[in-house]
């Protein structure tokens, strides 16, 4: 989109934080309150057996070929997050060198592989190319579906609610004109965040001059999250890079057969895997 193209124009140019807030927008209080809400929570994280990325490679391909697709994976070492998709390649690229638990590595499957390359392949078999490019503000459901798909497959830790929750308040905090060492400092004092991970956290909010994507995906759970809670059947969103927003409209379109319904489904979601965590479901049925 042209708002994308501005992004990229503007990178560390002191307009591009003014860009980023006109297509991302920013945390409103009900963010805030729900994020200051999950860091309320005590930690409740087991001691788990930890896998090397590179033999975490292994979980991963076995959920490719489950799914059936053509996508692929590899080590890298030069990426900030654990995980990065790239849907243009259908490549998910792992970060060399790390340690993961066995839940983690469950919820990466589900997260990248269940939605990210499923709505990559869905949207490649649809007539409309819109959908391989994204609808807009499409990282709202993206990551929403992404993450409830991480839920419903058992996957979900407090400590993850945590991180999602900390995105959002390090976005206001940068918005509030604090600069990158300021911010970091915040997270550390405050939050008690270790400041390797709170390095890391503040480089994903100031890259390219101040970026306010993240908040979204705290926002996009609590809303895809409330609407499966409802019954709602959103396979739908699932066709491509869509839009929670157009949800009206998509469902129409593939009764009327302009476009197909999608191919494939995210297994989390027909299996619901995690209905024994009682005190998770709890917490979430505070959302």
């Amino acid at each position: 989109s042209c708002d994308q193209m501005e992004l990229l124009a503007y990178r560390g140019d002191q307009k591009f934080k003014y860009m980023s807030l006109k297509y991302f927008g920013e945390p409103d209080e009900d963010d805030l309150k729900l994020a200051r809400y999950l860091l309320s929570l005590p930690s409740r994280e087991f001691d788990q057996e930890l896998i090397p990325s590179e033999d975490s490679i292994e979980f991963i391909k076995k959920e490719i070929s489950q799914y059936g697709f053509n996508g692929s994976v590899e080590l890298v070492r030069n990426i900030p997050s654990h995980a990065l998709f790239l849907p243009s390649r259908n490549l998910l690229r792992v970060k060399s060198g790390e340690q993961f638990s066995e839940k983690f590595v469950n919820g990466l499957c589900h997260h990248e592989i269940g939605v990210h390359m499923l709505t990559t392949e869905n949207a490649k078999r649809q007539s409309l190319r819109v959908f391989e490019n994204g609808l807009p503000l499409n990282t709202l459901t993206q990551e929403g579906v992404a993450i409830v798909s991480e839920y419903y497959s058992g996957s979900l830790s407090i400590d993850r609610l945590k991180e999602l929750a900390l995105r959002v308040v390090t976005v206001s905090h940068m918005l509030k004109n604090y600069d990158f060492k300021e911010t970091f400092s915040y997270l550390v004092e405050r939050y008690g965040v270790d400041t390797t991970k709170a390095y890391y956290l503040t480089a994903r909010i100031y890259r390219g001059g101040g970026f306010t994507k993240d908040y979204l995906y705290l926002r996009g759970f609590r809303k895809i999250l409330e609407l499966v809670k409802n019954d709602v059947d959103i396979s739908p969103l699932l066709i491509g890079k869509t839009s929670v927003e157009y949800f009206g409209e998509i469902k129409e379109l593939i009764e009327r057969g302009i476009l197909s319904p999608p191919k494939y489904i995210t297994r989390s979601l027909i299996e619901k895997s995690n209905k024994d965590d009682e005190i998770l479901n709890y917490i979430l049925s505070e959302l």
